[in-house]
């Protein structure tokens, strides 16, 4: 083991990669609706299927979907489906999860 940290190239990682503190702070909106986080490759054969079934349901949603092109973060987003390419900060995102899905 080399003790190198962080991306190493030529090699495909499963699971999410994350750290509590960094990316984009994430304010949930206030309301009764319960809230889910989701974590989506784009590389997922069925990520658009997940994303339209989260878009359907009666529910806040925040999806980080690294690499996700900006057609489709158009035409899946919705009110109450937010999308983003960038990562969040899992400290502001968390603590007010009813839901993840990952």
């Amino acid at each position: 083991m080399s003790g190198r940290a962080g991306p190493r190239p030529n090699e495909r990682y499963v699971g999410p990669i994350y750290e509590a503190r960094s990316g984009n702070e994430f304010d949930w909106p206030d309301g009764d609706r319960p809230r889910v986080y989701a974590y989506l490759r784009p590389n997922v054969g069925a990520v658009g299927n997940i994303l339209r079934a989260l878009k359907t349901v009666e529910a806040t949603t925040i999806c980080f979907v690294p690499e996700l092109g900006p057609a489709s973060v158009k035409e899946l987003a919705s009110d109450g489906l937010r999308i983003t390419t960038r990562p969040l900060r899992l400290d502001s995102v968390l603590p007010r999860t009813d839901l993840a899905v990952l």
